[in-house]
């Protein structure tokens, strides 16, 4: 329908979501909506309330704990591979080991990765910047090794197995992050 919000007119024309009546309901009020307030425009806050429905918020904060999840599983694929494919890098233990040392990176890579990159990038007198792809693997590499000192599990032989690791961590992070949210979106 004219002046509808794209949710609104796929609800319009039939599609159902999994609340069924309900959504074609809050489709109809919508659009009533629309036409009330003379301006062709419904009031978003009111839409996007209705648009919820019964269900919204438990699907909301179902979505915001996959959005955590999906990144972290990849990153610990990706370290699993990189422990299993680089020389040098190893990780002693099993798939709890790998779990902790995933958050022990993620956790540095949160809070040290943001401030290595910038100064990195203010030394090269702004060529980290330019090469923001290349400053990204050095910072991972840095706190790849960050991790190792704090790990008794973890083991990084040199700064260019930790190099290699964190590209095979980026390759194969991001081909899972991909094929996660693929199977999820089904």
């Amino acid at each position: 329908p004219r002046g509808a919000y794209p949710c609104q007119a796929l609800e319009a024309r039939g599609k159902r979501g999994t609340l069924g009546r309900q959504t074609a309901q809050v489709a109809m009020i919508t659009r009533s909506r629309d036409t009330k307030n003379g301006t062709g425009q419904g009031d978003p806050a009111i839409a996007g309330s209705l648009r919820w429905g019964r269900f919204g918020r438990i699907t909301y904060v179902m979505n915001a704990i996959l959005n955590m999840l999906v990144p972290f599983a990849a990153l610990t694929i990706g370290l699993w591979v990189a422990t299993k494919i680089v020389k040098g890098v190893k990780i002693e233990g099993g798939f709890f080991t790998h779990l902790i040392v995933t958050m022990l990176f993620g956790a540095f890579s949160f809070f040290l990765g943001w401030l290595l990159f910038v100064v990195i990038g203010v030394l090269t007198i702004g060529l980290g910047f330019l090469f923001s792809f290349l400053t990204r693997l050095v910072v991972s590499a840095i706190v790849l090794r960050i991790t190792d000192k704090f790990s008794k599990k973890l083991t990084v032989k040199s700064f260019w197995s930790a190099f290699k690791a964190s590209f095979v961590m980026t390759l194969v992070g991001s081909m899972a992050e991909w094929g996660l949210y693929l199977l999820l979106s089904r």
